[in-house]
């Protein structure tokens, strides 16, 4: 039934790698919950064998790097891995930080109860997170610019959850 389209925008090509756009509502990698076709399948079948380098959350827009080989995969993983790459984005919150900007630096772990929902925990992978207030909007929403020095899943939407101002739009952690 994988009758849903999706547009997307290629902001560069070249033979090594791709880098898109990537809509809301779509996942990178196959998702054994959904019956549509994941964003790399799509891909895939205009340019070729690609190779993910990192994902973003199903209904996260934002540039997505693909390889489109393996040694070019190889290089921008190492480079993620050393943390080379900036991983910045912007949110609206519901609510306001108390603070123009900050550090968010507290452990991240599964929710055993909840499959696919993580919390934040001392004895949990270390997360950290940069915030900086860019604007205040109306009715108590705040536009905030966010730094991610850890790549966990789920690591904006928890750590705003935790300091009281969650994403606007999110419907697990808002």
């Amino acid at each position: 039934m994988r009758k849903r389209q999706y547009e997307h925008q290629i902001i560069h090509l070249d033979e090594d790698i791709l880098v898109v756009n990537k809509p809301a509502h779509i996942s990178v990698i196959p998702d054994r919950m959904a019956d549509n076709l994941c964003l790399k399948e799509i891909l895939e079948r205009e340019h070729g064998k690609l190779w993910v380098v990192h994902r973003l959350d199903r209904d996260t827009t934002g540039v997505l790097l693909f390889a489109r080989n393996k040694e070019a995969h190889r290089t921008l993983s190492i480079a993620f891995q050393e943390r080379k790459v900036d991983k910045i984005y912007q949110a609206i919150v519901y609510g306001k930080p108390y603070e123009d900007e900050g550090i968010i630096e507290m452990g991240l772990t599964d929710q055993p109860d909840r499959k696919g929902r993580y919390h934040t925990s001392k004895k949990g992978k270390i997360a950290i997170t940069k915030y900086k207030i860019l604007e205040e909007l109306s009715h108590n929403y705040t536009l905030i610019l966010l730094e991610l020095i850890t790549g966990r899943s789920h690591q904006i939407r928890v750590h705003c959850e935790y300091m009281g101002f969650p994403l606007a739009a999110d419907p697990i952690y808002g």
